[in-house]
């Protein structure tokens, strides 16, 4: 599975807008407050809307490779609570899949 690496250019879904390359996450024009790691989890979830993306595939891009236990899901978790209800849906044994916009 080819998945898109995020770049610089700004990244819309919906109310949401992300500027990557300034590591500013906007949600109905207000700034969100992201940790480092839940930033780069949302960009590469945002970059891929609509597409389950891999437990290990979420790993290697925002982990370096090694995610230990639970760390993948207590991200999405604080991440969750950042976004409107819904926007990561959960593929169960499988991985994420962001729907927020797609």
């Amino acid at each position: 599975m080819q998945v898109m690496q995020p770049d610089d250019a700004v990244i819309q879904a919906g109310s949401l807008r992300i500027h990557p390359a300034d590591f500013v996450a906007m949600l109905d024009g207000r700034p969100l407050s992201l940790t480092n790691r839940e930033f780069r989890l949302l960009v590469l979830l945002a970059s891929n809307p609509g597409r389950v993306l891999r437990r290990d595939l979420i790993a290697e891009s925002a982990w370096d490779g090694h995610a230990p236990g639970r760390t993948i899901d207590i991200h999405i978790a604080r991440l969750r609570r950042s976004l409107p209800p819904g926007a990561i849906e959960t593929v169960i044994r499988v991985g994420y899949r962001f729907v927020l916009g797609a």
